[in-house]
């Protein structure tokens, strides 16, 4: 698949990744992640541009307490958008 990615690059075409995941998660299980021009992760939270590392934030953190009330309604956990600099 990445070498089907690269060759749509050498097309002269940008690639952008957008996925639910939390950045640093997606930077561990998917390494060539820099292929894409960019990445819009957690949930559309974050930007991130891959040449320069730049993470830029697009929504504010939700509440620190969000995930306890998630938790006690039933939901699930997960900390998209949950991130500080």
């Amino acid at each position: 698949m990445v070498a089907s990615l690269q060759r749509v690059r050498e097309c002269g075409r940008r690639l952008i990744l957008v996925t639910g995941r939390e950045l640093d998660q997606l930077l561990e299980i998917f390494p060539d992640a820099a292929i894409f021009d960019w990445v819009v992760a957690e949930n559309g939270a974050v930007a991130y541009c891959p040449a320069t590392r730049e993470e830029t934030m697009l929504a504010d953190p939700r509440p620190r307490t969000f995930g306890a009330t998630l938790s006690r309604k039933g939901g699930s956990s997960s900390r998209p958008g949950n991130r500080t600099k």
